[in-house]
């Protein structure tokens, strides 16, 4: 009898056991965060070797030649047509960062973008992009000013090609990585340096921020006026920062040596004095 009980006890424990197993196993599976590649915005804006800074939200970087990548990732379960994504028009926004006021007009500074340059600002509008001939003042429909706008910006046109295709990246959680061959994904490359750029705002040295969007979207009330369709969201931007000033190895100003020196002055005297004393010279 009492392996019967026993055998029924055994089967209860394994039963226990395997639920046990099973709960577990599920509550795991909840637990797990999920995995950031599954919240890919549609365009993304990238650089090769930057870094995300968190408190912003964007990619940056400080080199002053550097890669940046605009990327197309169609669907999302949307059922968009892929081919009709690709074939749209697409602009990148070149922004001077901080907000330049539109009379800021700094001498002889300039940037390089594919081998073309850009004088800041006489090359640039200003104002909340996209660009618009006929419209002057921003509008609902226009990129939102996420603290960048309303400033200096240049607007590139281009179109992603449907070869250059690979495999999907969420830039925020894998900025600045290699391109992996493989689907899913469409990405431009635009060839930037900085070496020529000069100019502050504030006592900043200016640098230039990135958005990415169609202008896919028209006014029905005002054909004239242009609105963004799609955009980069702004946790999906880029930017070029300035390396902070060194000011550890700065010459001071002439006050300052004189007043060093006559300090250093009436120290050599005082010493020699006090040597005087001690050895019983007076004079």
């Amino acid at each position: 009898m009492w392996l019967d009980v026993f055998s029924k006890n055994r089967g209860m424990e394994l039963k226990t056991i395997h639920f046990l197993a099973v709960a577990g196993f599920a509550v795991a599976v909840l637990c797990v965060p999920a995995t950031p590649g599954f919240a890919v915005p549609t365009l993304q804006v990238d650089i090769l070797g930057g870094t995300y800074d968190t408190t912003t939200e964007t990619i940056v970087t400080s080199d002053k030649a550097f890669t940046v990548r605009a990327w197309l990732t169609p669907g999302n379960g949307n059922n968009e047509d892929i081919m009709e994504l690709i074939s749209r028009e697409y602009l990148l926004s070149i922004a001077v960062v901080p907000k330049a006021s539109s009379t800021f007009d700094p001498s002889s500074s300039s940037f390089l973008i594919d081998g073309d340059t850009i004088n800041v600002t006489e090359e640039m509008e200003y104002g909340v992009p996209p660009l618009e001939d006929m419209v002057a003042s921003a509008d609902p429909g226009d990129l939102s000013d996420h603290g960048i706008f309303e400033t200096f910006f240049y607007e590139l046109s281009f179109y992603f090609n449907s070869q250059a295709e690979y495999t999907t990246v969420n830039v925020q959680y894998n900025p600045g990585a290699p391109l992996i061959a493989g689907s899913g994904s469409y990405v431009v490359e635009f060839d930037v340096n900085v070496s020529a750029l000069s100019g502050s705002i504030g006592g900043q040295p200016i640098g230039l921020h990135f958005d990415l969007y169609d202008a896919s979207g028209i006014n029905k009330q005002d054909s004239e006026d242009i609105d963004v369709g799609k955009f980069a969201p702004f946790s999906h931007d880029a930017e070029y920062r300035p390396p902070p000033r060194d000011n550890s190895e700065e010459i001071p100003e002439p006050a300052s040596l004189a007043i060093w020196g006559l300090l250093g002055a009436v120290g050599l005297v005082a010493g020699v004095r006090n040597a005087r004393v001690k050895s019983g010279r007076m004079c």
